[in-house]
C-alpha cells in the first residue's frame, strides 16, 4: 500500500496487480514532476534522518542531564563526608577532654580522701 498526497487531499491506492502498480507509479511519478506531493525516497531518507538526528540529540541532552546529576551527588557526598570527618574528630576531642577530667575522680581511693 501506498499513499500520495494531492492539495491536501490524502489519496491511498492498493497495488493488487502488476498493471496496477505500473499505474500508480506512473501517476506517482508525474505528481513528482509537477511538484503535487512527491514521497520519494529522498524525502523519507531525509525525514528518516532527521528523526534520527533528533533522537540523538535528546540522547545526548539526557546523558548531559544525567552526568550533571551524578556530578551533583558526588559532590553532596563528599560534602557530607568532610562534615561527618569533622564531626568524628570533635567527638574524639571531647572524649579525651572527659577522660582527662574523669581521671583524678576514678583513680583516687576512698582510703585517700
Amino acid at each position: 500500500m501506498t499513499q500520495g498526497h494531492r492539495g491536501g487531499a490524502s489519496l491511498t491506492v492498493v497495488a493488487e496487480t502488476g498493471l496496477e502498480a505500473q499505474k500508480q507509479l506512473r501517476v506517482q511519478s508525474l505528481w513528482c514532476r509537477l511538484g503535487l506531493g512527491c514521497r520519494g525516497a529522498f524525502e523519507k531518507g531525509e525525514r528518516a534522518e532527521e528523526k534520527r538526528s533528533f533522537r540523538a540529540r535528546a540522547r545526548e541532552l539526557q546523558l548531559a542531564a544525567l552526568k550533571k546529576h551524578h556530578e551533583n551527588e558526588i559532590s553532596h557526598h563528599a560534602k557530607e563526608t568532610e562534615c561527618l570527618k569533622r564531626e568524628t574528630e570533635r567527638h574524639k576531642r571531647n572524649e579525651h577532654n572527659v577522660v582527662t577530667q574523669l581521671e583524678p575522680l576514678v583513680f583516687t581511693s576512698p582510703q585517700s580522701q
